[in-house]
């Protein structure tokens, strides 16, 4: 199998496929100027089908996350990970854990290092102030607060009417007024009146591995806001049924046409949970596993649509196989052992 430019995504589809399926040969399929689909699988039975693998991820809160963390493939759990970006800074002692949230990555542009930079400065000042780590830990809380708190202690809108200047430039005013009201970042007071602002929750502080060099280790979180009880994932999946269907990649399948949906880390995923995984224990009997709210996903192009989530809890893998023929699905809850051992 040529995996060489294969997402860990798509190589994860094919080792779930083998859970169901006595897969006897698996090719990776490379564009040569027509549609193509990203595998082609071959079954003991001398079925054949075209797979084509597509990843429900945030790519604006990909992006707005690249700035704050590091990921890497995880091989051997088919899976990204994750690992703290550190700033060290030479004016520091301390280590200090940060979580940075982004509820709107797609209009929150700005450079992250800018905020960085200002993050910084507030633990600057607040190590200079001395103080246990717990009371550096409530210093730094307390200056680093939103946008909303800070203008909820100052009155901006009179302090612009009794400017020397009221008809200045808004975005001028106001970096004028953050400066001199002490925010600690004025620029995002600014950016706060177009869409919603990044907040800053310092998590932990304590004495650095490396004495006297102080390092800040910032992870992001995009919140992601769902609706219903498997509403938002079966929407998901449709949406990705349907673009895959525009995009018509599997005009020159010899077999079987397969859509695999991989959901990321989301409300999507926790849904599929919700219901179908782990975690559908907690319901009452009546309500685990409720297969006929499948039948609202509708898929004409493909034979089959696989779709899969971790298990928030113990991090196995959900699949739930659906069939345009009708017939009942499929569901596993494949343990995560299992799948690295296989």
């Amino acid at each position: 199998m040529h995996e060489d430019d294969s997402t860990v995504e798509e190589r994860l589809a094919v080792r779930l496929v083998g859970e169901f399926e006595d897969v006897v040969r698996v090719e990776r399929l490379e564009p040569d100027g027509s549609p193509t689909a990203d595998w082609r699988l071959a079954m003991a039975d001398g079925r054949a089908a075209d797979v084509e693998v597509t990843w429900d991820t945030n790519e604006a809160g990909r992006r707005f996350e690249s700035q704050l963390a590091e990921e890497h493939a995880d091989e051997s759990a088919l899976r990204r990970r994750r690992s703290r970006r550190e700033w060290p800074d030479p004016r520091l002692s301390m280590a200090w854990s940060v979580r940075v949230y982004d509820h709107a990555p797609a209009s929150n542009r700005r450079p992250l290092k800018e905020l960085v930079a200002a993050l910084i400065a507030v633990l600057v000042d607040v190590e200079d102030a001395g103080g246990t780590p717990q009371q550096m830990l409530e210093a730094a809380r307390q200056r680093l607060v939103d946008p909303q708190e800070h203008f909820g202690r100052h009155d901006w809108l009179s302090d612009r009417r009794a400017s020397s200047t009221p008809s200045a430039d808004f975005g001028d005013f106001m970096l004028q007024w953050g400066r001199d009201t002490g925010y600690w970042y004025p620029q995002q007071l600014v950016d706060s009146f177009e869409s919603p602002p990044r907040r800053v929750h310092v998590l932990k502080v304590s004495e650095s591995d490396t004495p006297r060099r102080g390092v800040v280790r910032t992870s992001p979180a995009v919140p992601d806001p769902a609706w219903g009880e498997y509403e938002h994932m079966l929407a998901t999946v449709q949406r990705h049924i349907d673009k895959k269907t525009t995009q018509a990649q599997m005009e020159n399948a010899p077999g079987l046409k397969w859509l695999f949906v991989v959901l990321d880390d989301k409300m999507a995923a926790v849904q599929l949970d919700d219901y179908f995984g782990p975690a559908c224990q907690e319901l009452e009997v009546s309500e685990r596993c409720p297969y006929q709210v499948l039948d609202r996903i509708r898929f004409d192009y493909f034979d089959e649509v696989w779709i899969t989530g971790r298990a928030f809890q113990d991090r196995s893998h959900i699949v739930l196989r659906l069939f345009k023929s009708g017939a009942a699905p499929q569901q596993k809850v494949i343990a995560r052992t299992d799948l690295v051992a296989s």
